[in-house]
C-alpha cells in the first residue's frame, strides 16, 4: 500500500472525480457547547484580524470548481430545477403549532422578541414576532429571506407565519427566561405580559410570529467565519477559505443579510443515517430586506447606513471628510429614497442604488472579505437560476398586507439580482457547463446570456496533459473560432486539457484563461476538471493594503 500510495499521491485527476459529496458527516464524538459573546466577534473581527493573513484559493470544492452536498451546504436551485411548490415548502413542510401552546422559555437578550413554546403535539418551535408599531417587518423579512437561503442550499431551519392568541399562552413549570447581561430568571405572568408590550399584538390578543421548528439534535453554539472547531475532526478546511461561505457574501447582499455573522448561525450536532456529526445552519434572518435595528437593538426599519458602511470600525475616508467639512459633506447613502414609511412593513430597502462591490456587512466578516473573483462565480451562477417568476411566488410567503408591498419587493430583489450579474460575470471569463458531445468540446458564455457583455470570438489551444506529472504537450497552434463548440483533436493522450480566452471589447476580464481537462476514454466523466485564472486581488488586512499574488 506504501509503494501504491506513491503514484496515486502525484495524480491529478482520480476516478471518482469531480466528487459530488463531501465525506464530512462521518461519526464524531459530541462536542461541547460553544457560546460566542456577540461584542468579542465584532471586536475580534473588526480589530483583531482572526489570525488569517494569507489569502489563497477557496478549499473544498471538486475539480469543477463547485461545492458538493456537505454538512455546511446541499445543492438545490444551483444544479437542478425546483418546483414552486418545492421553493415555498422546501424545507418547511412542517404544520403549524396546534393550541393550546406551553410557553417553556423566553429571551430578551436581543431585538428580536422571541420565545419557545411546545405545542399539543408536543412539537417544540420558536416563534418571533414583530416589534410593536412594525407589523410584518422582520416575521415577513425572515419568511422570504429563509426560503430563498434554503432553495440556494444553505442550511436553514422550517419557517412558516402563524398568528397565535398571546393570551392563551401557558406558562410551563421550568420556563425560564434569558435577561439582558446573560442572566437567567424565573418566567412568570408579569414577565410574559412585559414581553406583550414589546410585540404587535391587534385588539382581539392576535399576535403575528415566525414559527420556526426546533432542528432535530443539540445546539452546540454558533459556528464563526474563521478558523475550524478544534472539537470536529470533519472540520478541516478553515472557513475564511470555505467557497460557500466566501460566496455567501453575494446572496447576503442580495437579500442584505448585514448581520451575517457568527451570532446569526447554528451548530447542530445531530444523528443521521447511523451517524453522528455537526450539521452547519443559517439561524436568524430577521434582520434581512429592510429590517434591522434601531440604536436601542430593538427591530425596526434598517439604519440608512446598515449595507452601505461598517457601523464598526466605519469608513475613516467618510470621516474625516465629513470633519474636514464642517458636517457639509454628506454620505451619499445619507440621500438614497426607500419606500419607508410608505411601504413601512418592507422598512428600508431598495435597489436602485445598490451597489453590490460596495455592499458592507454590519462589521468586517473574514470569509466576504477574502471572496475571490472564482468564487463571485460560483455564487453568481446559482443567483442565475433564479427567474423573475421564482422571485414573484417567493415573496408570497411574506404574507404582506399591502399588495404594493409585495410588488415592490419583488421588483427590488429582480433589480439587485440583476446588478450582482451584470458585476460579477464580468469578474472572470464566464464559460461554464462544459460538455462533450461527440468529437467536440460545448460550452456556453453565461456572461453573455445575462448581457452583462458581448464576445467577440474565441482564442483557444489544445494539449496532451500527463496526469501524473501535470506535463502538458502541445497538439496544434492556438486557433479562433466564434462558436461555443471547439474541435477535440485526435490523441492517443488520456486526458486532453483545452485553454481558452473570450475576446471581449466590453470586457477585458474575460480574456483571462480557462483550462479544461477531459478525459479521453469512453466509461468515464469526460469533463474532470476546470480551471480559471483570476489574477492578483488586493486584500485588506485592516492594519496594511496588502497585494498578494495567489497561489495557484
Amino acid at each position: 500500500m506504501a509503494l501504491l500510495g506513491i503514484p496515486l499521491q502525484a495524480q491529478h485527476f482520480y476516478p471518482d472525480d469531480p466528487i459530488s459529496s463531501d465525506p464530512d458527516r462521518m461519526s464524531v464524538e459530541e462536542p461541547e457547547y460553544r457560546s460566542l459573546s456577540p461584542a468579542y466577534d465584532l471586536l475580534d473581527n473588526s480589530l483583531g484580524g482572526n489570525g488569517v493573513s494569507e489569502l489563497q484559493r477557496a478549499e473544498g470544492t471538486n475539480t469543477l470548481g463547485e461545492v458538493p452536498d456537505s454538512s455546511w451546504f446541499t445543492n438545490r436551485i444551483g444544479d437542478r430545477d425546483m418546483s414552486i411548490e418545492e421553493l415555498i415548502e422546501g424545507a418547511f413542510d412542517t404544520s403549524a403549532p396546534i393550541a393550546p401552546l406551553v410557553v417553556i422559555g423566553s429571551d430578551l437578550r436581543t431585538g428580536a422578541r422571541r420565545i419557545l413554546i411546545q405545542d399539543r403535539a408536543g412539537d417544540n418551535y420558536e416563534l418571533v414576532f414583530d416589534q410593536k408599531g412594525f407589523p410584518s417587518l422582520a416575521t415577513g423579512a425572515s419568511a422570504v429571506s429563509s426560503r430563498f437561503f434554503y432553495a440556494i442550499g444553505y442550511h436553514v431551519n422550517p419557517n412558516l407565519i402563524v398568528e397565535i392568541d398571546y393570551d392563551e399562552l401557558t406558562i410551563g413549570p421550568s420556563a425560564e427566561v434569558f435577561l439582558p447581561g446573560g442572566k437567567k430568571a424565573p418566567l412568570d405572568r408579569e414577565l410574559l405580559k412585559l414581553f406583550r408590550e414589546l410585540i404587535e399584538v391587534n385588539k382581539s390578543g392576535i399576535a403575528r410570529a415566525s414559527a420556526r421548528t426546533v432542528p432535530d439534535g443539540k445546539a452546540i453554539g454558533p459556528f464563526r467565519f474563521s478558523g475550524t472547531r478544534a472539537d470536529d475532526p470533519n472540520d478541516i478546511f478553515p472557513h475564511e477559505n470555505r467557497r460557500e461561505l466566501r460566496g455567501l457574501r453575494i446572496f447576503s447582499a442580495w437579500l442584505n443579510h448585514y448581520l451575517c455573522q457568527a451570532p446569526s448561525t447554528r451548530d447542530i450536532y445531530l444523528t443521521e443515517g447511523g451517524s453522528s456529526y455537526v450539521r452547519h445552519y443559517l439561524a436568524d434572518f430577521t434582520t434581512t430586506l429592510g429590517s434591522g435595528y434601531d440604536n436601542y437593538g430593538n427591530i425596526a426599519p434598517k439604519d440608512k447606513q446598515d449595507g452601505n458602511e461598517y457601523t464598526f470600525p466605519g469608513d475613516w475616508n467618510a470621516i474625516l471628510k465629513t470633519a474636514l467639512s464642517f458636517g457639509l459633506w454628506e454620505r451619499p447613502w445619507m440621500n438614497i429614497p426607500y419606500p419607508y414609511p410608505d411601504l413601512a412593513e418592507i422598512g428600508r430597502f431598495e435597489g436602485e442604488h445598490f451597489d453590490p462591490a460596495e455592499w458592507k456587512t454590519h462589521y468586517p466578516n473574514p470569509a466576504f472579505e477574502r471572496m475571490l473573483p472564482d468564487d463571485s462565480f460560483w455564487a453568481a451562477k446559482i443567483l442565475m437560476r433564479i427567474s423573475d417568476r421564482e422571485i414573484r411566488e417567493i415573496v408570497k410567503a411574506g404574507k404582506y398586507s399591502d399588495p404594493r408591498s409585495e410588488r415592490y419587493l419583488a421588483d427590488t430583489l429582480i433589480t439587485r439580482r440583476d446588478k450582482i450579474l451584470e458585476y460579477y460575470m464580468l469578474q472572470v471569463n464566464p464559460l461554464d457547463h462544459f460538455n462533450v458531445s461527440g468529437d467536440r468540446l460545448d460550452f456556453r458564455n453565461l456572461g453573455e446570456e445575462v448581457r452583462a457583455g458581448k464576445p467577440d470570438s474565441y482564442n483557444y489551444q489544445w494539449f496532451a496533459f500527463d496526469n501524473s506529472s501535470g506535463k502538458r504537450t502541445s497538439l496544434g497552434e492556438e486557433s479562433l473560432t466564434n462558436e461555443r463548440s471547439l474541435p477535440i483533436p485526435d490523441s492517443s493522450a488520456d486526458y486532453l486539457a483545452a485553454t481558452i480566452r473570450t475576446n471581449s471589447e466590453e470586457a477585458p476580464n474575460w480574456g483571462r484563461k480557462v483550462e479544461v481537462f477531459i478525459r479521453n476514454k469512453e466509461g468515464n466523466v469526460p469533463v474532470a476538471g476546470i480551471w480559471r485564472e483570476i489574477g492578483i486581488r488586493k486584500l485588506d488586512s485592516r492594519h496594511s493594503r496588502l497585494e498578494v499574488e495567489l497561489k495557484e
